[in-house]
């Protein structure tokens, strides 16, 4: 086990913001501190996970390979990957899966230079666990990066991303009780959801988030959207049958997940919507800076509205009147779904 942030003078504040000794945010000194405090930033999630959103580490091992009849049940937790799943995930209705990209990111983590430099909220999944688990949604966190061991062996079933996202699947995923699950997946982690699908072509997949990615997998039923940094001249752009992209709003690669939150998890709550140009244009309008931020035409934003201008006047007179007393504040996706769901 490494230093950790206290050893090396680190925390963070109240504002999920990592500060020094003396209240400053980090300068970068040498690449050797770098990775060391990258280090103590991965255990400090870890443990953030488990204790404040009560998520279980589980080990990627099987008993028996069932592919080679071979026993893992000799080996040390240490000789296998692991993830984090939430209490009770394999028995909740829906289930959400998290998965990062490459690099030296690991489970809770979408871009570890922004946790440093900004705040957990920018560059952590923690806002994604946080919103799935108010949904009373199961959680499970890939970790398809933490592929050797200190003493650089391979893990094993987990000895590279893709054969991590298959068999943390296999054991976290294909058996549970799940009716919908849904996925988000960063940058490289649209390979490991490609893969899975390819192999295991789950139906229960409702959803597939990804935040500027790509999606080689099979034609799915799924609702696919790729949040993407690169500014589109429209709202949204079919790319195939089953897949469409829409600007993050954000053209920074890294930033993209945190900003296209209230607009993925609108995408997920409404997975069975009609994937209407309405419907479409919508979820565009949730991301970071909304229709401003792609500098779309007034015209087109305004002619999709008008297909649904009844319920547009019901949500500006809900939203004059604050947020509602029974259910406490309710967030822009929240307020969305129920439009969908009353039209």
């Amino acid at each position: 086990m490494g230093k950790s942030l206290r050893d090396l003078g680190y925390w963070f504040n109240q504002n999920d913001e990592l500060r020094d000794e003396d209240g400053m945010s980090f300068k970068f000194t040498t690449q050797a501190e770098y990775e060391e405090l990258g280090d103590a930033i991965t255990e400090y999630i870890y443990d953030r996970m488990q204790k404040e959103y009560k998520l279980q580490r589980k080990p990627v091992r099987p008993v028996i390979d069932t592919n080679n009849h071979r026993r893992y049940d000799n080996f040390p937790d240490e000789h296998f990957g692991f993830v984090f799943v939430s209490p009770d995930w394999s028995k909740k209705e829906t289930i959400l899966v998290l998965i990062h990209g490459m690099g030296a990111v690991r489970a809770g983590q979408w871009g570890r230079k922004l946790i440093i430099n900004e705040c957990l909220d920018e560059g952590s999944q923690l806002p994604y666990i946080r919103n799935a688990l108010q949904r009373d949604w199961g959680v499970v966190v890939l970790n398809t990066n933490h592929n050797s061991r200190i003493d650089e062996n391979e893990r094993k079933l987990s000895s590279t991303s893709e054969k991590h996202a298959e068999n943390a699947w296999h054991l976290c995923v294909d058996e549970t009780e799940a009716k919908t699950i849904h996925v988000v997946a960063h940058s490289a982690g649209g390979s490991g959801i490609s893969g899975i699908m390819k192999k295991y072509e789950d139906t229960r997949v409702k959803s597939i988030i990804l935040t500027d990615s790509w999606f080689t997998g099979p034609t799915v039923q799924a609702f696919v959207i790729n949040f993407t940094a690169s500014k589109p001249m429209n709202a949204f752009k079919q790319k195939r049958k089953d897949f469409w992209e829409i600007y993050a709003g954000t053209n920074e690669h890294d930033r993209t997940s945190a900003a296209c939150i209230d607009a993925a998890f609108c995408a997920m709550d409404n997975w069975d919507a009609n994937r209407t140009a309405t419907f479409l244009v919508r979820i565009a309008t949730l991301v970071r800076g909304g229709c401003q931020a792609a500098g779309w035409a007034s015209e087109e934003l305004n002619d999709a509205n008008g297909e649904n201008d009844e319920n547009n006047k019901n949500n500006n007179e809900n939203n004059e009147q604050g947020p509602s007393t029974a259910g406490g504040h309710t967030t822009p996706a929240e307020r969305l779904a129920r439009s969908f769901k009353s039209s």
